[in-house]
């Protein structure tokens, strides 16, 4: 009960900026508004639970794109693609990182 009261309500977005990582990528948006891009991170971690560590939103040409990742293999990516639209209702891209 004490660790409980001491956990915010609601935590800072997993890995909300990384630098480039090798593999495959399932990106769920692309943003404008990093804020927007933040709260999609928010509700798939909430949503998919397994895929909140592996979230990141990366600043490119001026968006904010929300990824999951990297995966070694395009098949495992796939498989968290295809989740993550059963249950947010997103057409997730694969994009590879190199």
């Amino acid at each position: 009960p004490a660790a409980a009261a001491s956990t915010p309500m609601h935590p800072e977005p997993a890995r909300a900026y990384v630098r480039d990582a090798r593999g495959f990528w399932v990106q769920l948006g692309a943003f404008r508004d990093r804020q927007a891009a933040l709260e999609l991170q928010q509700r798939a971690a909430r949503e998919f639970a397994a895929v909140g560590p592996l979230l990141a939103v990366f600043n490119e040409q001026g968006l904010h794109r929300l990824q999951a990742g990297p995966y070694a293999k395009r098949d495992n990516a796939l498989r968290a693609a295809q989740r993550l639209h059963e249950l947010l209702q997103l057409k997730p891209l694969i994009v590879r990182r190199n």
